[in-house]
């Protein structure tokens, strides 16, 4: 499994319709990834709203502190029970 975003949906969807993603479009497609695999697609992936979160393959790192908790997750994605 791969991790995407949801900056990747737009340029996914243009890309299938056969149409060019305009300049500025963050993200990347993913019918590559979708057909079987793309070598170059990311490593990791980031994501905010009420809090933050990091993602690599191994590790999600959680930042709640934006809703004032102040407290850090960490998880290993190997390990940890689900």
């Amino acid at each position: 499994s791969e991790l995407v975003e949801n900056v990747d949906l737009l340029p996914t969807i243009l890309e299938t319709a056969g149409l060019p993603a305009p300049g500025g479009v963050q993200g990347g497609s993913m019918v590559k990834l979708m057909r079987g695999g793309d070598p170059k697609w990311k490593d990791r992936c980031f994501s905010q709203l009420a809090t933050a979160m990091y993602r690599t393959s191994r590790y999600k790192f959680i930042d709640n502190s934006r809703n004032l908790s102040g407290q850090f997750e960490l998880y290993d994605m190997t390990s940890d029970p689900k």
